[in-house]
């Protein structure tokens, strides 16, 4: 059941923007994170790649105490990055299609690595590109919500 209020802090949420120049530079920033993403998903492993996974895995074992986690850290980090910047650039009315766009897109990646024979296809790297872009577009929400909530004390 909703209430009038969480339908009007919904519509808060949804109808709060950035400026023009703000939405463009977030747009850019988009594109370039998605073709990274991309590239890296489709080729083959690099000394740049198992750096970063390096990292990831030391992160991974820090906060979950399981190295082996790294990889779908990391897979979970970049598509946050992309639901936030997608979420924030995007028209209001079509920042929840962030999410399941982005999901299906790490879905295609991961099939295409099926196909490629470069890399193996992982489902649960799936999941946690789905869980990322969800994770990403919602805090790109929240963070439009307090910044709409910040400028409306101000007035």
């Amino acid at each position: 059941m909703t209430t009038v209020g969480s339908q009007e802090a919904e519509g808060a949420i949804l109808s709060a923007g950035l400026s023009p120049r703000w939405r463009r530079v977030l747009t850019v920033l988009f594109f370039v994170l998605l073709a990274a993403v991309t590239y890296m998903t489709v080729t083959p492993r690099s000394a740049v790649t198992d750096d970063g996974l390096r990292i990831a895995d030391r992160i991974a074992a820090a906060l979950l105490g399981d190295p082996t986690l790294g990889d779908k850290l990391a897979h979970f980090s970049a598509y946050a990055a992309l639901g936030f910047t997608a979420a924030l650039a995007g028209p209001a009315r079509r920042r929840l299609w962030a999410v399941v766009l982005l999901a299906l897109y790490g879905a295609l990646l991961e099939g295409v690595q099926r196909l490629g024979g470069v890399r193996t296809m992982d489902v649960w790297d799936g999941v946690a590109n789905a869980a990322g872009a969800g994770v990403g577009t919602a805090a790109a929400l929240a963070a439009l919500f307090l910044a709409g909530a910040a400028s409306g004390r101000r007035r």
